[in-house]
């Protein structure tokens, strides 16, 4: 036992091991939460998407609603002017925006998309691709990050479309 007949050392002694015990209970728990997240994230499959929007991007589910055809200004050679690429996506739903998208969408907008790897299946159309996607008809539900399209107003007027799809996820037909 320790004997002083200084109150204020005693309380000292006893703060520092108050916060001793604090400390260390909280490390156990941290280390515990860090156990437990880890274990979590081993069983997810691994996500289509980023966990962040790209810049400019918008992420929706939509729907196909028409297909247009393809792109009148792509060269002969180009898959995008001998395959379907261009179709009226209706949105269903908005799952979030990146930095920097100008134009905000709404529910139930019709937007002209330009599907980068056109709208049929890409396994043989890029066969090089990393990423290869089912393709899309009329009333194909997917899931996607749009890119609006930066253009001037003069350009906007040319234009077939006013955004672009890289990829998609396909949810249901």
């Amino acid at each position: 036992m320790l004997k002083t007949d200084n109150p204020y050392l005693v309380k000292g002694w006893i703060s520092i091991v108050l916060m001793l015990c604090v400390v260390m209970s909280h490390c156990g728990r941290s280390l515990q939460d860090n156990q437990r997240t880890q274990r979590s994230s081993e069983q997810k499959s691994p996500s289509f998407f980023p966990e962040t929007i790209p810049p400019n991007h918008c992420r929706i589910v939509g729907t196909i609603l028409s297909i247009a055809g393809t792109l009148k200004t792509a060269q002969a050679d180009d898959p995008l002017s001998k395959v379907p690429c261009l179709a009226v996506v209706r949105i269903d739903s908005i799952l979030g925006y990146g930095s920097a998208f100008t134009n905000p969408l709404a529910v139930g907008n019709e937007i002209s998309v330009l599907f980068q790897f056109t709208l049929n299946p890409t396994k043989d159309i890029f066969p090089t691709l990393q990423q290869h996607y089912p393709g899309l008809t009329v009333g194909s539900v997917f899931r996607t990050d749009l890119e609006e399209v930066m253009a001037d107003e003069q350009q906007k007027k040319t234009l077939q479309y006013s955004h672009i799809i890289y990829g998609y996820q396909f949810i249901k037909r």
